[in-house]
């Protein structure tokens, strides 16, 4: 019994420290999210979507993948967070490394609420400058309605964790305490 704790203690150390936000990691450059944020992608059905149609709210950038199974998990919370919060100007988006097909087929099963846009064949490239050095899946970005990285997580997302971010990135400046009524 003591060996099995102290094993599954280790992997539960090693799983910690492998899906914590990525303060470690380099900071990506501000090219790197502009560049992010210049993309114009295509969903699943080929229609063509640009980051700037975006431009001002919140994102939430989720990278994943149909083979990545901790990355299929999280998008149906996802998918109920985007609803929740698409008035509070804040938008879900993730990008599949994937093929077209097979993004198609996950989301002919699962109904998920924000556009799922398909790699042009640089995101792997673009993780790493992203600051997403071992280009591992799923990697989720937030970034300010100012292009500002708030954060980044490698692994997956704690839904209450990205809640409290999502608060902290939506709050309004209290008027009184900035002199303004």
């Amino acid at each position: 019994m003591m060996k099995y704790l102290a094993r599954l203690s280790c992997l539960l150390a090693l799983f910690a420290s492998l899906t914590t936000w990525a303060a470690d990691a380099p900071a990506p450059s501000a090219n790197a999210v502009q560049q992010l944020l210049a993309l114009e992608l295509p969903d699943e059905q080929g229609k063509k979507f640009a980051f700037s149609q975006w431009k001002g709210r919140v994102l939430v950038v989720n990278f994943w993948a149909t083979w990545c199974a901790p990355c299929k998990a999280e998008i149906p919370e996802f998918s109920r967070l985007n609803t929740k919060w698409q008035k509070k100007n804040v938008q879900f988006v993730g990008i599949a490394i994937d093929k077209r097909e097979n993004v198609q087929a996950f989301v002919d099963k699962i109904k998920v609420s924000y556009p799922q846009l398909i790699d042009n064949g640089q995101m792997m490239q673009a993780l790493r400058a992203l600051g997403n050095e071992m280009q591992g899946l799923p990697f989720t970005l937030v970034i300010g309605g100012k292009g500002e990285i708030l954060a980044r997580r490698l692994g997956t997302l704690d839904t209450q964790e990205l809640e409290v971010l999502l608060k902290t990135a939506t709050a309004q400046p209290d008027k009184a305490k900035s002199g303004k009524k």
